[in-house]
């Protein structure tokens, strides 16, 4: 497992980090592969955990939930953690 810091304390962090001890809001930047701090989160942030940034200010979705072309109805039965779990990426699986 690898561990990551918290750009603001320079605390350990995990990558299903969404906030860091000092409650700083944690973003994915899978380019520079590590995480940020005051960038634009994914719109999937509270939708299923997504923990990764917006690919740019105003675009919305983060680099892997931008390639999600069909989402389940989110609001039967278990959709919402098996879409979260589909996504690899997301802190919620």
């Amino acid at each position: 497992m690898r561990l990551f810091s918290c750009p603001a304390c320079n605390a350990i962090a995990f990558f299903s980090n969404m906030t860091c001890v000092c409650g700083a809001e944690l973003m994915f930047d899978p380019v520079q592969h590590g995480f940020k701090v005051n960038v634009p989160a994914c719109a999937n942030r509270t939708e299923i955990r997504c923990n990764w940034a917006a690919e740019a200010e105003g675009a919305g979705f983060c680099r892997s939930c931008a390639m999600t072309k069909v989402i389940p109805d989110a609001f039967r039965g278990d959709n919402r953690m098996l879409w979260a779990r589909a996504d690899s990426h997301h802190s919620g699986s």
